[in-house]
Protein backbone atom coordinates (compact mmCIF):
# COMPACT_ATOMS: atom_id res chain seq x y z
CA UNK A 1 0.00 0.00 0.00
CA UNK A 2 1.37 3.41 -0.88
CA UNK A 3 2.48 5.93 1.73
CA UNK A 4 -0.04 8.43 0.36
CA UNK A 5 -2.97 6.05 0.82
CA UNK A 6 -1.77 5.13 4.31
CA UNK A 7 -1.56 8.84 5.25
CA UNK A 8 -4.98 9.54 3.75
CA UNK A 9 -6.46 6.72 5.82
CA UNK A 10 -4.79 8.19 8.92
CA UNK A 11 -6.39 11.57 8.19
CA UNK A 12 -9.79 9.95 7.76
CA UNK A 13 -9.39 7.91 10.95
CA UNK A 14 -8.30 10.97 12.93
CA UNK A 15 -11.31 12.88 11.61
CA UNK A 16 -13.68 10.14 12.75
CA UNK A 17 -11.98 9.99 16.16
CA UNK A 18 -12.15 13.78 16.51
CA UNK A 19 -15.90 13.74 15.89
CA UNK A 20 -16.36 11.01 18.51
CA UNK A 21 -14.23 12.96 21.01
CA UNK A 22 -16.30 16.09 20.36
CA UNK A 23 -19.45 14.11 21.08
CA UNK A 24 -17.95 13.03 24.40
CA UNK A 25 -16.70 16.54 25.23
CA UNK A 26 -13.03 15.43 25.38
CA UNK A 27 -11.49 18.76 24.36
CA UNK A 28 -7.79 17.98 25.01
CA UNK A 29 -7.91 14.73 23.06
CA UNK A 30 -9.92 16.49 20.34
CA UNK A 31 -7.15 19.07 19.92
CA UNK A 32 -4.59 16.26 19.68
CA UNK A 33 -6.60 14.62 16.89
CA UNK A 34 -6.95 17.91 14.98
CA UNK A 35 -3.21 18.53 15.33
CA UNK A 36 -2.52 14.96 14.19
CA UNK A 37 -4.71 15.55 11.13
CA UNK A 38 -2.70 18.66 10.30
CA UNK A 39 0.57 16.71 10.65
CA UNK A 40 -0.75 13.93 8.42
CA UNK A 41 -1.95 16.45 5.84
CA UNK A 42 1.54 17.97 5.69
CA UNK A 43 3.14 14.53 5.57
CA UNK A 44 0.84 13.39 2.76
CA UNK A 45 1.52 16.56 0.82
CA UNK A 46 5.29 16.16 1.13
CA UNK A 47 5.03 12.59 -0.15
CA UNK A 48 2.82 13.74 -3.01
CA UNK A 49 5.24 16.51 -3.97
CA UNK A 50 7.97 14.16 -5.11
CA UNK A 51 9.73 15.50 -8.16
CA UNK A 52 9.00 12.41 -10.27
CA UNK A 53 5.67 10.62 -10.26
CA UNK A 54 4.18 7.72 -12.16
CA UNK A 55 0.90 8.77 -13.70
CA UNK A 56 -1.58 7.93 -16.42
CA UNK A 57 -2.82 11.55 -16.31
CA UNK A 58 -0.30 12.87 -18.86
CA UNK A 59 -0.63 13.24 -22.62
CA UNK A 60 2.35 10.88 -23.11
CA UNK A 61 0.53 8.04 -21.34
CA UNK A 62 -1.26 5.69 -23.69
CA UNK A 63 -3.33 2.57 -23.17
CA UNK A 64 -3.55 3.44 -19.46
CA UNK A 65 0.19 2.78 -19.01
CA UNK A 66 1.84 5.13 -16.51
CA UNK A 67 4.70 7.38 -17.54
CA UNK A 68 7.35 8.88 -15.31
CA UNK A 69 6.71 12.64 -15.16
CA UNK A 70 9.01 15.34 -13.84
CA UNK A 71 6.57 17.47 -11.82
CA UNK A 72 8.75 20.57 -12.21
CA UNK A 73 8.97 20.47 -16.02
CA UNK A 74 6.02 18.21 -16.95
CA UNK A 75 8.37 16.16 -19.17
CA UNK A 76 7.40 12.50 -19.41
CA UNK A 77 9.95 9.68 -19.55
CA UNK A 78 9.57 6.12 -20.74
CA UNK A 79 11.27 3.08 -19.24
CA UNK A 80 14.12 3.23 -21.78
CA UNK A 81 14.85 6.93 -21.17
CA UNK A 82 17.62 8.45 -19.07
CA UNK A 83 16.78 11.26 -16.65
CA UNK A 84 18.70 14.58 -16.81
CA UNK A 85 20.87 13.52 -13.85
CA UNK A 86 21.94 10.35 -15.70
CA UNK A 87 19.70 7.95 -13.78
CA UNK A 88 18.00 5.33 -15.95
CA UNK A 89 14.26 6.03 -15.81
CA UNK A 90 13.67 2.29 -15.31
CA UNK A 91 15.18 2.53 -11.80
CA UNK A 92 12.64 5.15 -10.78
CA UNK A 93 9.82 3.25 -12.50
CA UNK A 94 10.59 0.19 -10.42
CA UNK A 95 10.91 2.14 -7.18
CA UNK A 96 7.73 4.15 -7.66
CA UNK A 97 5.66 1.25 -8.96
CA UNK A 98 6.41 -0.63 -5.74
CA UNK A 99 5.59 2.25 -3.40
CA UNK A 100 2.94 4.29 -5.16
CA UNK A 101 -0.46 3.67 -6.63
CA UNK A 102 0.06 5.02 -10.19
CA UNK A 103 -3.55 6.19 -10.21
CA UNK A 104 -2.95 8.37 -7.13
CA UNK A 105 -1.72 11.61 -8.64
CA UNK A 106 -0.59 14.42 -6.34
CA UNK A 107 -3.69 16.42 -7.29
CA UNK A 108 -6.00 13.50 -6.49
CA UNK A 109 -4.28 13.08 -3.12
CA UNK A 110 -4.71 16.80 -2.44
CA UNK A 111 -8.40 16.66 -3.32
CA UNK A 112 -8.86 13.72 -0.94
CA UNK A 113 -7.01 15.63 1.79
CA UNK A 114 -9.34 18.57 1.23
CA UNK A 115 -12.44 16.34 1.26
CA UNK A 116 -11.45 14.51 4.46
CA UNK A 117 -10.58 17.78 6.21
CA UNK A 118 -13.92 19.29 5.15
CA UNK A 119 -15.83 16.21 6.38
CA UNK A 120 -14.05 16.45 9.74
CA UNK A 121 -14.70 20.17 10.03
CA UNK A 122 -18.40 19.82 9.21
CA UNK A 123 -18.74 16.87 11.57
CA UNK A 124 -17.06 18.75 14.41
CA UNK A 125 -19.12 21.89 13.83
CA UNK A 126 -22.32 19.88 14.20
CA UNK A 127 -21.11 19.03 17.71
CA UNK A 128 -20.95 22.73 18.63
CA UNK A 129 -17.31 23.74 18.21
CA UNK A 130 -15.81 26.04 20.84
CA UNK A 131 -13.95 29.18 19.76
CA UNK A 132 -10.62 27.38 20.28
CA UNK A 133 -11.76 24.39 18.22
CA UNK A 134 -13.13 26.71 15.53
CA UNK A 135 -9.74 28.45 15.12
CA UNK A 136 -8.03 25.08 14.67
CA UNK A 137 -10.67 24.01 12.16
CA UNK A 138 -10.19 27.20 10.14
CA UNK A 139 -6.41 26.58 10.10
CA UNK A 140 -6.99 22.97 9.05
CA UNK A 141 -9.28 24.02 6.17
CA UNK A 142 -6.77 26.66 5.02
CA UNK A 143 -3.96 24.10 5.09
CA UNK A 144 -5.99 21.61 3.03
CA UNK A 145 -6.98 24.32 0.51
CA UNK A 146 -3.38 25.54 0.14
CA UNK A 147 -2.18 22.01 -0.53
CA UNK A 148 -4.91 21.43 -3.11
CA UNK A 149 -3.82 24.62 -4.92
CA UNK A 150 -0.12 23.69 -4.73
CA UNK A 151 -0.73 20.22 -6.15
CA UNK A 152 -2.96 21.18 -9.07
CA UNK A 153 -2.05 19.31 -12.23
CA UNK A 154 0.55 20.97 -14.43
CA UNK A 155 -0.97 22.17 -17.68
CA UNK A 156 0.53 20.19 -20.54
CA UNK A 157 1.82 22.67 -23.12
CA UNK A 158 1.37 20.11 -25.92
CA UNK A 159 -2.40 20.23 -25.38
CA UNK A 160 -2.49 24.04 -25.54
CA UNK A 161 -4.55 25.04 -28.60
CA UNK A 162 -2.76 28.41 -28.93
Amino acid sequence: MSEIITSLKAIRGAADEAIQLAQLGETADLFDRIDFMAEQILSTASIAMLRYILTTEHAASSYNQPVLVDTETNIAYGTADVLPDGTPAMQLYEKLSQSEDPKMSPHKAALLIQRYATEAIEGLRTQGATADTEHRLIDLRALACDIAKDLQPIQDESSDPG
